[in-house]
């Protein structure tokens, strides 16, 4: 009696396999089920993504040190699909639209690599303007060239431009209707001389005025102080020459606010939006991690709201 209880109600070693299997490809089943949903999520957000810069892998110089040779072969919207958390993003999206008084604007940009590192295309600024202005149309030009100080910038003002990937006329010859001059403070002259780059910045928005006179000044991200210049691809000095370099840029971004005052032409202040006044230096989420120098896609970003914030297209 025994035996017969124990076949009618005990499962057999193979019964017992069998049923091992069943789980387990059930456990699987339902793994790949949620895969397929987790896929499925993250193509739909890389498509809904901003189509932005193209032009991260651009070649990055400040201070005389080219950087191109260690920047990863990524693109921005590699980038913004992999953004780092940061309750900043919530301040720069979404704005009302806008309706410019021209149907149709050409737009030059020019500086150093804080302008360069904008993308092939300004395409930041292109995507901020866009959104504000979609019945709008803008034919940008990045004449930002890395490492360069405002005196030779300057000098090569109604040259042909030739960086990078970038061919473009001279800047007279694409008639702008705006250009937008930043500050140059990034690379300061060496032996430092701060009345020097008011002098050359004063005479580069005077020439830019020959051009067009809508010209608008832009003061840049506020830099980092002992950090400074950190990171793989960064210059790497030691932490007194930081400190000492980032003073001299915050007093060069001082200018900028300075001379759009004196000289009577709009600012785009970046630098004080992005300074702390207590810590005297700038807010590492908007720079780089990278080098800790140029901005981040977030700065990227800050900067392009402030531009089209301050542009005069009503």
């Amino acid at each position: 009696m025994y035996r017969t209880y124990e076949r009618q109600t005990s499962e057999s070693p193979q019964q017992t396999q069998d049923n091992s299997y069943r789980s387990y490809f059930l456990i699987i089943g339902t793994q790949l089920i949620a895969l397929v949903l987790l896929i499925g999520v993250g193509l739909n957000f890389v498509t809904s993504r901003p189509q932005l810069a193209q032009n991260v892998n651009a070649k990055r110089s400040i201070l005389g040190v080219e950087t191109s040779h260690l920047l990863p072969k990524t693109d921005v919207i590699t980038i913004l699909t992999n953004p780092t958390p940061t309750p900043i993003l919530a301040s720069i999206v979404g704005s009302q639209t806008r309706t410019a008084v021209k149907p149709e604007y050409t737009i030059a940009v020019i500086g150093d690599s804080m302008i360069d590192t904008m993308g092939e295309y300004a395409d930041y600024l292109e995507h901020r303007l866009k959104r504000v202005y979609p019945g709008t149309i803008f034919h940008l030009y990045n004449y930002g060239r890395g490492s360069q100080t405002v005196s030779e910038a300057l000098a090569k003002v109604n040259d042909a431009f030739h960086y990078q990937t970038r061919n473009y006329p001279p800047l007279p010859s694409i008639k702008p209707d705006i250009i937008i001059s930043g500050s140059f403070a990034y690379n300061p002259y060496t032996p430092y001389d701060r009345n020097h780059h008011w002098i050359e910045l004063t005479h580069m928005i005077e020439k830019l005025r020959v051009i067009t006179p809508n010209v608008y000044l832009l003061a840049e991200i506020a830099p980092l102080r002992k950090d400074f210049g950190t990171g793989h691809q960064g210059v790497n000095w030691e932490s007194s020459t930081n400190y000492i370099h980032s003073g001299h840029i915050i007093e060069q971004l001082q200018n900028a606010e300075g001379l759009s005052r004196t000289l009577e032409v709009p600012l785009i202040d970046v630098f004080a939006d992005t300074y702390n006044e207590v810590t005297k230096e700038g807010n590492a989420a908007y720079i780089d991690p990278a080098d800790h120098i140029h901005p981040s896609v977030y700065g990227h970003e800050k900067m392009a709201e402030k531009i089209v914030e301050v542009l005069d297209l009503n």
